[in-house]
């Protein structure tokens, strides 16, 4: 167990020590390793790295709880990391934070007096598998409402059946106030992974608290889920500064965004962008203008755009079983085409809401 340290400041906590380390914390071809706990005495202070805050390589079945990664000893400022709060490489069956009372980390400040840094708040990479992460603070200072951003939130690439957040309520994520991306998915290998009940440019109150864009999936990630039809399991996505969720690329397929609420607090560019022939499966309402610049594909559901649907890419239904239904309450020019299916199975009903 590594526990109650301050690794990487200074003796105060209020700056970083001053001598470049590549990790405060390695953990290298190991299993069941406890980085904190659930009490106050237990919290460590990961904070200045030159790389990593804390790096786990070829090991599984870890836990990293109740830490304050990137901040300050107050929790309310930033002391970066320069690559990552959390880095896990080829690692399995870790949990990062918890459900548990005291289980959630902060892990923030990735992008702060950070210009060459890549500044992730977690890194899952690799083909890391199965690990999770739940019930911490990514981008906020310790009570969830103010900005301490990283530059990426979560970054998953060459990474599968991972979960992000979760059902319950004490599952949840707070993912909000990263520069770039509150959470980006990249790489060919990342597949399964599931993305559930988190909020994602709100803080802990609701409350405005942009990212960049939302979620982006991009480079070839295929066949993820963001939302789901369990009870509990859609996201909030809103207040981004950029777009809810982008998807990007002809590679990009099989992902997908299902019963979330995107948009009831506004993003500002739209809910949804899918751009350059990447395709989507989508279900239930997204609050803000849909670009579809690739295919946006109904998947046998009851889809609504609260706000315009513009592109010139394709609105198709892949699912053999039941109609799916479009509607759209917006005023903008689709210039793409939409698919009536080959049979009354597959077809669509297109709707404009009075």
């Amino acid at each position: 167990m590594i526990a109650g340290n301050y690794l990487g400041t200074n003796l105060a906590g209020t700056a970083s020590s001053g001598v470049t380390t590549n990790n405060d914390i390695y953990v290298l071809d190991a299993a069941n390793t406890t980085i904190g706990g659930t009490a106050a005495g237990a919290r460590n202070l990961i904070s200045g790295s030159g790389a990593y805050g804390i790096r786990i390589d070829n090991s599984s079945s870890g836990t990293i709880q109740g830490n304050w990664i990137g901040t300050d000893a107050t929790g309310t400022g930033a002391i970066a990391n320069v690559s990552a709060g959390v880095f896990l490489d080829n690692a399995s069956g870790i949990v990062v934070g918890g459900t548990a009372a005291g289980t959630g980390n902060v892990i923030s400040g990735g992008a702060t007096g950070n210009p060459a840094g890549p500044g992730y708040g977690v890194y899952i990479g690799n083909t890391a598998f199965s690990n999770t992460v739940q019930g911490n603070y990514i981008g906020t200072d310790y009570t969830g409402t103010l900005d301490l951003g990283n530059k990426v939130g979560v970054y998953l690439v060459q990474a599968l059946t991972n979960q992000i957040g979760g059902t319950t309520a004490a599952a949840r994520n707070i993912i909000a106030g990263n520069d770039t991306y509150g959470v980006q998915f990249t790489g060919s290998a990342t597949q399964g992974n599931q993305f559930q009940g988190n909020w994602v440019g709100l803080n802990v109150n609701g409350v405005a608290l942009a990212n960049g864009v939302g979620v982006r999936i991009d480079g070839s990630a295929h066949d993820n889920t963001l939302g789901g039809t369990a009870t509990g399991a859609g996201n909030v996505i809103g207040g981004n500064s950029l777009y809810g969720v982008q998807v990007d690329g002809a590679t990009t397929t099989g992902n997908v965004v299902q019963n979330n609420t995107i948009g009831s607090v506004a993003n500002t560019s739209g809910s949804l962008s899918i751009t350059n022939s990447a395709s989507v499966k989508v279900g239930g309402t997204f609050t803000g203008d849909v670009s579809n610049g690739g295919t946006l594909d109904l998947n046998g559901n009851a889809v609504s755009i609260v706000g315009a649907l513009t592109g010139s890419g394709t609105v198709t239904n892949s699912v053999a079983s039941g109609t799916a239904t479009l509607t759209v309450n917006g005023t903008g020019t689709f210039g793409g085409v939409i698919q009536s299916g080959g049979s009354a199975a597959t077809a669509l009903t297109v709707a404009e809401a009075p």
